[in-house]
């Protein structure tokens, strides 16, 4: 009797313990629990894994995150290693995110020499920034060049130096005038391996890690100084792409620091560069969602909402000249955006149009004849709730329930339809 009593006190504990977990916490365990009905495109997979190692690591889930990133097929497995130690820098959790490096060195034993330069640089920007420049010197040794090498370890000395100005980042020590253009100017090279030493797209993240951290921790003065330095860096850096992305998680952190001016131009400025890039692009979602922020504080939420909605509008939007008549997002890829989006407009206090767009994410994954697609979809949505810390409202739970009983009956239909072939 004494022995069953122990059993069900231990079950009871673990509940409890469960019961206690933040809803992002819970959300985005429960999204990794999903990862093993994704199936089948193995680039897909891993998208879908990053993601949730990602939001893992910001709900303080660090060994499910670990363990998640080691299971992705390609090179992203280091890249997300990479990312932990970034999130952990950014929360302000630099000593956390040093005990990470040296990463395993499974993480970047890779076909591709591109893809092993790539992680590495990745894992010695990520080790720097957490101040850890043993493991960074130790990881360095991974690049698949001799080049490669001296490059890395150039950089790591120009991060060792000691700062000129009180308070200044670990990623930019060294150059009295502007971290990406120095950093690029003096690593910028044609032999193998040195291209993804001087990334100044890297070097942006890290500064943008370096600030959000100062943020959380109320070192205002510091993340002033840095805000600077990476505006200065936006100005210049050759990565076009992802640049309305870095110009408004800047004006968002400038909002937080009540830098009204400032925030409202990185805000211009990210959302003139928008106008130039294919609207089809769904990674500008992420620049959209920090945008509805920025634009709520700036002016108002409802402005915030209909600079929202017109971007769903864009993407869903069908040429009625072409006779086959196709979005401009293919719907597979309007799930993570419609996510994406309603993150932004619950963060930016429009809570009925992000509950809007999370229906329609789901819809599309519903609809989906690929169970894959299904699975990815309904991960995404979660992951957005996640996100802002909001369980999923009874309708979609059950909606999401429903998916998930249905996965391997689908999987089954679609490898029959294929000849035995998923």
């Amino acid at each position: 009797m004494n022995y069953l009593l122990l059993i069900v006190f231990s079950f009871s504990f673990f509940l409890g313990g469960c019961a206690h977990k933040s809803p992002q916490s819970k959300l985005s365990i429960e999204a990794k629990d999903w990862q093993k009905l994704v199936r089948g495109d193995e680039e897909r997979i891993s998208e879908s894994r990053e993601a949730t190692v990602r939001e893992l690591a910001k709900a303080g889930e660090i060994e499910a995150a670990k363990e998640l990133s080691k299971s992705i097929p390609n090179y992203k497995r280091g890249t997300s290693w990479a990312e932990i130690g970034t999130i952990l820098v950014a929360q302000g959790k630099k000593d956390e995110a040093a005990k990470l490096f040296p990463a395993p060195f499974e993480l970047y034993r890779v076909s591709l020499r591109v893809e092993q330069d790539t992680i590495v640089a990745r894992l010695v920007r990520s080790a720097m920034a957490s101040g850890n420049y043993a493991a960074a010197r130790e990881m360095a040794k991974g690049m698949s060049t001799p080049e490669g090498v001296k490059g890395l370890e150039k950089l790591i000395e120009i991060g060792e130096l000691p700062p000129k100005t009180s308070g200044q980042p670990a990623m930019i020590q060294g150059n009295p005038t502007n971290a990406v253009a120095n950093l690029s100017a003096n690593l910028e090279g044609l032999r193998d391996g040195e291209s993804a030493v001087s990334s100044d797209r890297m070097t942006v993240e890290m500064l943008l890690a370096e600030m959000e951290g100062d943020v959380k921790l109320g070192k205002k003065e510091e993340a002033r100084q840095t805000a600077s330095e990476i505006e200065m860096g936006l100005n210049l850096m050759k990565t076009t792409l992802r640049r309305p992305v870095y110009w408004m998680r800047l004006a968002r952190m400038q909002t937080d620091l009540g830098l009204t001016q400032d925030a409202k131009r990185s805000y211009d400025a990210g959302m003139e560069r928008i106008q130039h890039l294919n609207p089809r692009l769904e990674l500008l979602d992420l620049a959209y969602a920090d945008a509805a922020y920025v634009r709520a504080k700036l002016e108002n939420s409802k402005s915030s909402a209909d600079m929202i909605e017109k971007r769903v509008d864009e993407i869903s939007q069908r040429d009625p000249g072409n006779p086959f008549p196709m979005p401009v997002m293919d719907e597979y890829f309007q799930m993570d955006a419609l996510s994406t989006l309603a993150k932004g407009a619950w963060e930016s206090g429009n809570p009925e149009l992000a509950a809007k767009l999370w229906d329609r994410a789901l819809t599309l994954a519903e609809k989906n004849p690929n169970p894959r697609s299904k699975a990815i979809g309904a991960v995404e949505v979660l992951l957005s709730h996640a996100a802002v810390k909001q369980e999923p409202n009874a309708d979609l739970r059950k909606r999401l329930d429903k998916i998930r009983a249905g996965l391997p009956d689908d999987y089954s239909k679609l490898f029959m339809r294929n000849g035995g072939v998923e």
